[in-house]
């Protein structure tokens, strides 16, 4: 895990954050289609469910707010990002991925974060790549639990 850093950050409350667990099917599917190549920095990843998986194809780092390593303040630099960001903080994840990583940033987010005027700025001079979008509606999962979803979700991925 990262270090410690910014203890009292700016979003140093961390029970309003949105913490969803990844469904281990999501982060093997991401897997299966895209290579990494060196070290993958999970730096949201909560209760670590989309780590184990990670590191079964790649060397892996990790962080998260719950253990107040703030990802939005770091200067850490690795190869490659994977994460499924807090939706609120979705753009400061994709920029700060950007500056952190040599190689790749792969982010699980909602189909409609492709859209808006604040986003099209940030995709205008954005190196995307590719986006592979599920056939299915994802579910959400609780926390600890890589398996059961506990309700279905109204967005698509």
């Amino acid at each position: 895990m990262i270090g410690a850093n910014h203890l009292a950050g700016a979003r140093s409350n961390v029970s309003a954050l949105d913490e969803y667990a990844t469904p281990v099917y999501c982060t093997e599917a991401l897997m299966r289609r895209e290579k990494f190549d060196g070290e993958i920095w999970e730096c949201a990843c909560g209760s670590g469910i989309m780590l184990k998986v990670l590191e079964k194809y790649n060397p892996c780092v990790s962080s998260d707010i719950l253990s107040y390593t703030d990802f939005l303040l770091e200067d850490y630099i690795t190869d490659n990002i994977v994460t499924n960001p807090p939706y609120n903080l979705a753009l400061q994840f994709a920029e700060q991925g950007l500056r952190a990583s040599r190689k790749k940033v792969a982010l699980f987010l909602r189909l409609n974060f492709l859209e808006g005027q604040k986003r099209y700025s940030f995709f205008k001079g954005s190196p995307l790549k590719t986006v592979y979008v599920f056939s299915k509606r994802q579910t959400y999962i609780s926390k600890g639990n890589s398996q059961r979803p506990t309700r279905g979700s109204k967005a698509s991925y």
